[in-house]
């Protein structure tokens, strides 16, 4: 199996405005899809949880290794959408 299709991930904190992006791919081929990777150990500056590998990483839990707030929104820049 290889890559089918990637985005980035990015986090902020809303409280100390300490952000990172990461790059995560969802596995698959041509006639079936798997699951994205886990953003969640790839982030060096939050740790996070997620759900919904399976169809879209969505952000369940974060917290920002910065300040220690658990304040923190995702965005999925468009410029990178394939």
């Amino acid at each position: 199996m290889g890559s089918i299709d990637q985005t980035l991930v990015e986090l902020t904190c809303v409280s100390c405005e300490a952000s990172e992006r990461v790059s995560v791919h969802q596995a698959g081929s041509n006639w079936k899809a798997g699951q994205w990777t886990n953003p969640a150990d790839m982030f060096v500056r939050f740790i996070s949880g997620w759900t919904g590998l399976n169809v879209w990483p969505k952000l369940d839990k974060a917290k920002c290794l910065s300040c220690g707030s658990s304040d923190a929104k995702v965005s999925y820049p468009a410029e990178v959408f394939h």
